[in-house]
């Protein structure tokens, strides 16, 4: 397999081209993801449609999920991605033209973005299967973390390129999303190696085909519960968003102020993604683990005690830091000890469990703290958040995972 025996993932050709590829994809969903609220809320003028953004992106996982996995395990993986890039590369090109031509209106901005959310789905469940036909297993934790901090770092970027491109024109970012899935496309057309093993054909049911990823999820002691720890700290962490905002609101910060806050916490991201492949040579996965929840629930105990935009930004920061090598580790894990054959069905089904938790965190949170009031909800989070790190604390399973092993 060419240049997937470097030692250094950067002499890795197949991995710079598509983690070149993805890192444009990605900096353009991120000029999306502001300017799409953006446009519905100027058409509509209401909050609860603009809300509908987050809603249209992620229902696909809900619906699409589970049988995505399926078929990425059956499907040539190379052809999909491309396949799934194309798509969207002409459902963001929709909003302009409906804009030029007069027809523009908040269903079919949220009708695209539902298209472009389905085909998501299908994209990452079979780039998270096809990593480890372009990497060395060795290179896996490196490439991880790589392609976090391209997140991280497109968190960053996007929002900025985002708000300025939005000015010069309202649908202007979905032109530039567009663009970016098209040198996605052509980062993958020169990727010369294949992303599966030679396929099976196999005669189950398809309902037994999402079966089987199911059962080997919940029979694999550890990734069936660090995805379930997962998915219920995501509810904490998608509802610290607003946490935080109404937070530092409460405190004076201005507009710019918020916007530093939450700054801190993808650059923040980003240092983490670059020791993270390096704490996973030095600890054990266990102890990644327990720091992380440990860590995790102190950020939401110190809420209580901010008495500054500037310490809100600190806590961010530390919360992001440490979700980079944690995640990470989870990741590793996963991908290693996961056959080729099942990788689809597995990365989909812990996919949901995990946007599940977003899910819930994103429409609970509001409710919450409009019922409870802010302290009350960020004790009950903070309740949430110390059971998580104690039941990680004492199970069993974990104690008996000394280091992350990548083994296939």
């Amino acid at each position: 397999m060419e240049d997937v025996k470097s030692k250094s993932l950067w002499h890795n050709k197949n991995f710079l081209i598509l983690w070149s590829g993805q890192f444009v994809s990605v900096i353009g969903t991120s000029v999306t993801t502001l300017a799409a609220p953006l446009l519905v809320l100027y058409l509509s003028n209401s909050p609860a449609q603009a809300g509908l953004v987050f809603t249209a992106v992620t229902l696909p996982t809900f619906i699409f999920g589970l049988p995505a996995g399926v078929f990425i395990d059956k499907w040539d993986r190379k052809k999909v991605m491309i396949l799934c890039d194309i798509g969207r590369m002409f459902v963001m090109t929709i909003i302009p033209i409906a804009a030029f031509f007069g027809h523009l209106s908040v269903p079919l901005i949220l009708l695209s973005l539902f298209v472009a959310g389905t085909l998501e789905v299908f994209f990452s469940v079979a780039q998270t299967a096809a990593l480890l036909h372009v990497i060395d297993k060795e290179q896996l934790s490196s490439a991880l973390a790589q392609n976090n901090g391209a997140q991280s770092t497109a968190s960053v970027i996007g929002p900025s390129i985002g708000g300025v491109i939005y000015q010069l024109g309202k649908t202007i970012p979905f032109l530039f999303d567009s663009f970016s899935y098209a040198i996605s496309v052509i980062s993958l057309l020169f990727i010369n190696v294949p992303f599966q093993k030679e396929k099976v054909e196999s005669e189950k049911k398809f309902i037994h085909e999402i079966r089987d990823g199911l059962i080997f999820l919940w029979q694999e002691p550890i990734i069936r519960f660090t995805s379930f720890m997962t998915g219920c700290g995501a509810i904490a962490g998608i509802a610290s968003n607003l946490v935080v905002i109404l937070l530092a609101k409460h405190l004076g910060a201005s507009v710019a102020e918020i916007g530093i806050i939450f700054s801190l916490g993808s650059v923040g991201g980003i240092l983490g993604a670059v020791v993270a492949a390096k704490m996973q040579k030095l600890f054990s996965l266990r102890f990644i683990i327990l720091s992380g929840r440990w860590i995790f629930a102190l950020c939401f105990v110190a809420f209580f005690f901010a008495s500054h935009f500037w310490i809100l930004g600190l806590i961010n920061f530390v919360y992001a830091f440490y979700s980079s090598p944690f995640g990470n580790a989870l990741a590793t894990y996963q991908i290693s000890h996961v056959p080729d054959v099942l990788q689809g069905r597995v990365a989909s089904a812990s996919r949901l469990i995990l946007y599940t938790g977003f899910v819930l965190g994103s429409a609970l949170g509001g409710v919450v703290i409009q019922v409870t009031g802010l302290p009350i909800t960020i004790g009950i989070l903070s309740t949430l958040m110390i059971s998580l790190a104690t039941v990680a604390t004492l199970n069993k399973d974990l104690k008996s995972v000394n280091k992350i092993t990548v083994a296939i």
